[in-house]
């Protein structure tokens, strides 16, 4: 069972007007995002990245750059990231403090996405 279906069972209220409730469900949204925000990092590294990379008759190492970008490295900080979110989260996600994950990497968010 995936963590999130783990803690939402665990979670002890889930009556909509409950503050940790709609806490509970803001975590989990940004949890899901940043492991889809991954995989389509991923599926653009391992698809069309790696078919231009082999494809040297139609892309130049500069084309590529400025297709692609830092995409890499923009795909190595958010599974850094995602990981850091997700060990944060405690067994009730409610109670999980993840703010202080996003105030750790201010600098390198501003330096990758800047």
């Amino acid at each position: 069972m995936p963590i999130l279906q783990r803690m939402t069972a665990a979670a002890p209220n889930r009556n909509r007007l409950n503050p940790d409730w709609v806490r509970q469900k803001v975590i989990e949204e940004i949890v899901n995002y940043e492991e889809s925000y991954v995989g389509n990092l991923r599926d653009v590294i391992q698809g069309p990245l790696k078919q231009a990379r082999l494809r040297t008759d139609l892309f130049s190492e500069e084309q590529i750059v400025r297709i692609f970008s830092n995409i890499e490295e923009l795909y190595l900080f958010q599974v850094d990231f995602l990981g850091q979110l997700k060990s944060s989260l405690e067994r009730i996600i409610h109670t999980s403090q993840i703010g202080e994950i996003f105030t750790r990497n201010q600098n390198r968010f501003v330096e990758i996405y800047g």
